[in-house]
């Protein structure tokens, strides 16, 4: 058994943290639910909500009101990535993947996370969560994820993972909202076997720690 089919068994879940498949219909979504995720994405650090903030997380896009972005989150397979605080489950971020090559078993993925995770060390359990999902759920042997060039955060943030850039800087990759001139993008990618190594080397390094603090 992989440690994917491991990831899967468990319900994508490390302790109270877990990544859902997204479901209109389950009570953990309620009514609006795509409209507070619009809402919670565009929270940036100091500035409370702004449309611009957006941006990095639907990369490409131009049109980033609420009824183009609700409406594009309606039409993705969306994982929901969240913390069970006794019988609430709290999001933390969501990923999907927004462009599958079925017959390849590849695609491209997308990923993001609410101001209230940044930085914390359940962030990237949930980037981990995330990604297992993405290969386990639509039996992917490659993922890619695309970036503006500036986006470093991401790079640094992707590549704890096994993430590689496979570009340097496309010209004219990738449109943002109010300018005439798509800018430069970059490609990363991540295969399925460098993942699986990249988490088990994670568990057994977490294994060590626990136990020379039990010793």
């Amino acid at each position: 058994m992989s440690i994917l089919a491991d990831f899967k068994a468990s319900g994508y879940a490390i302790g109270d943290l877990q990544a859902v498949r997204y479901d209109r219909n389950s009570p953990l979504f309620p009514d609006g639910y795509l409209g507070f995720l619009y809402r919670g994405l565009g929270e940036g650090r100091r500035n409370g909500f702004r449309r611009s903030n957006l941006q990095m997380t639907f990369t490409g896009m131009t049109d980033l009101s609420f009824d183009a972005i609700v409406s594009y989150l309606a039409a993705q397979k969306l994982i929901v990535l969240g913390k069970w605080e006794g019988q609430t489950f709290r999001t933390a971020g969501i990923c999907w993947p927004n462009l599958l090559l079925a017959e390849r078993r590849t695609g491209f993925g997308s990923y993001t996370a609410l101001r209230w995770i940044w930085g914390s060390p359940e962030e990237e359990i949930f980037g981990m969560l995330g990604i297992a999902a993405l290969f386990e759920e639509f039996n992917l042997i490659q993922l890619h994820g695309q970036r503006y060039a500036e986006n470093h955060l991401t790079a640094r943030f992707m590549a704890r993972f096994g993430f590689k850039d496979v570009s340097g800087p496309i010209p004219r990759l990738l449109a943002k909202a109010g300018e005439a001139e798509p800018r430069p993008g970059i490609i990363s990618t991540l295969s399925r076997e460098d993942f699986e190594r990249n988490c088990e080397e994670r568990i057994a390094a977490a294994a060590g720690r626990i136990s020379l603090a039990i010793s």
